[in-house]
């Protein structure tokens, strides 16, 4: 777990611990202050600030700006010691989520933006932090429009700097670069109501849904995708079927070896712009006990389905990425079979 997690869990307690440890920014954070914490308008310097980090962070490996917190050096030691929260918090996050939208070329979509509020103050007065997730980006590089700024950055250690010519070309390359991700769809149910059990856990009268899902390769980008390959770093309690995709055996792209969550493809292996091609088929068990439906152990509505993996392709870099499903999603698509196995749904 990161900071980033531990504050949106634990608040304002863990930007305090943040301060008592003099923590130091680095290469995924960046601790900023407002130009006037008295109120939660948007200011020029705060414009310039955060459409400049938004541009660098896109454009490296991604990162999360904290506003609120005081790093310059002070007995020097640069790091943070001081929280200085900022009056309408609410309108401050509110101002800074319509600018995250036109602030940088092209915008980054999956920018996300909380706020925290401040905790030692009683009755509340609306004041408080914000944080702002930039996840790394796919459509980089980013231009900077913030308030006479026009320029490309990117983030080192701990610092942002000017993009130099050959980075913006280098990045520029990488927008024809095709853009591989993994999707799914759900099969049918199998054995309702009489399945195997695959794990300890299950009692002898848990009644329930073989669940299946076929796991596909997507190009979303603009050109064709030649020697594709994945690899599956975590499964998360799933069973990747044996049998292939046609049920013979036959993977489209080679399993490296029996029983190895690595796949590549040959050069027969092309994956073009808005094609899906089926990568491998995985089972998992969906379980009613006593009245519950329960995916992996855990009530269904708080459960979801995750696959962790890298992928990649000639003349593309390598992405991690995680395909997760909600067990909701799951619970849409097998509701017809689960009203099969009995009245155990009736309460629901």
């Amino acid at each position: 777990m990161n900071d980033v997690d531990l504050i949106l869990q634990l608040g304002e307690n863990h930007l305090r611990c943040l301060c008592d440890l003099r923590s130091t920014e680095g290469l995924h954070v960046d601790y900023k202050l407002k130009q006037d914490t008295s109120h939660g308008k948007l200011g020029n310097d705060d414009k310039r600030i955060i459409a400049k980090s938004l541009s660098a962070f896109s454009n490296s490996a991604g990162g999360s700006i904290i506003y609120g917190i005081d790093a310059s050096k002070k007995d020097g030691i640069d790091g943070a010691h001081s929280l200085h929260p900022i009056s309408d918090i609410q309108i401050f996050k509110s101002e800074v989520e319509e600018y995250v939208s036109r602030c940088i070329d092209p915008t980054n979509p999956d920018i996300e933006i909380h706020s925290i509020p401040r905790l030692d103050v009683h009755p509340y007065d609306g004041s408080g932090y914000l944080i702002i997730v930039i996840p790394q980006s796919r459509r980089r590089p980013h231009m900077s429009l913030g308030p006479k700024d026009g320029h490309f950055w990117y983030r080192t250690n701990d610092t942002t700097q000017r993009m130099e010519r050959y980075q913006i070309q280098d990045a520029f390359s990488l927008r024809t670069s095709p853009e591989l991700k993994l999707s799914y769809s759900f099969q049918k149910a199998m054995n309702v109501g009489g399945f195997i059990a695959r794990d300890r856990t299950t009692k002898s009268d848990d009644v329930g849904v073989g669940g299946r899902m076929t796991i596909e390769i997507e190009n979303l980008g603009p050109t064709s995708a030649r020697f594709p390959y994945v690899s599956i770093t975590n499964m998360n309690g799933l069973n990747i079927n044996p049998h292939g995709v046609n049920g013979w055996g036959k993977f489209l792209l080679d399993r490296v070896s029996s029983g190895s969550n690595f796949f590549q493809g040959g050069s027969d292996t092309i994956v073009h712009p808005g094609m899906n091609i089926p990568l491998m088929k995985v089972e998992f068990d969906i379980l009613v006990r006593d009245g519950v439906v329960l995916l992996f152990g855990n009530p269904i509505e708080d459960g979801s389905i995750d696959i962790e993996y890298k992928i990649g392709c000639m003349d593309s870099p390598q992405y991690s990425e995680v395909l997760s499903i909600t067990g909701e999603k799951v619970l849409d698509f097998y509701r017809q079979s689960l009203d099969k196995i009995g009245p155990a749904l009736g309460k629901r």
